[in-house]
């Protein structure tokens, strides 16, 4: 649902995102991965759990530990931890960055997370233009510290099936 909600001018209320999480379930999806930073984000995500879904819940949370901790305290059971992996990415937010410094920081991100109970997954953001050096190293170091999955994702559209 986090992708779906995203598109702009698209505005859905708890109720709404508890009514698709709903559809979603009966049709058998087995995960569904949520925004938690506004309060609406998390009153849908409490009115989610109370419905008593098949489906897992997980939330969409950057690598800090903030993040993190909001996860925990709406009981969620599993988090995506999104990052960067693309240099188009990672030079734009964190110019002064180097790669093991960015790897150390989604590592920790990774490791707390698993250290408090929580299935994590790692979404590689921009992955698709990712050196692959670059990328191959983070994926490895994220499976090391814990992360169950590695999603690659085509931020900007660029991969084709070919």
């Amino acid at each position: 649902m986090r992708d779906g909600i995203q598109m702009p001018g698209t505005a859905v209320s708890p109720e709404d995102a508890a009514h698709i999480a709903y559809l979603l379930d009966l049709i058998g999806v087995e995960r569904i991965e949520l925004h938690q930073y506004q309060k609406p984000d998390q009153e849908a995500i409490k009115l989610i759990q109370k419905r008593g879904l098949n489906a897992k819940i997980a939330t969409w949370c950057r690598a800090v530990k903030k993040d993190i901790d909001i996860a925990l305290s709406l009981d969620v059971g599993e988090i995506g931890i999104s990052h960067p992996v693309s240099h188009i990415h990672l030079k734009a937010k964190w110019p002064d960055k180097s790669e093991d410094e960015l790897i150390n920081r989604v590592v920790e991100a990774v490791e707390y997370a698993r250290d408090h109970g929580l299935v994590v997954f790692v979404h590689g953001e921009d992955s698709t233009r990712a050196k692959w050096s670059f990328e191959r190293s983070f994926i490895n170091a994220v499976a090391d510290a814990g992360a169950s999955v590695y999603r690659i994702c085509d931020t900007i559209g660029v991969a084709t099936s070919f």
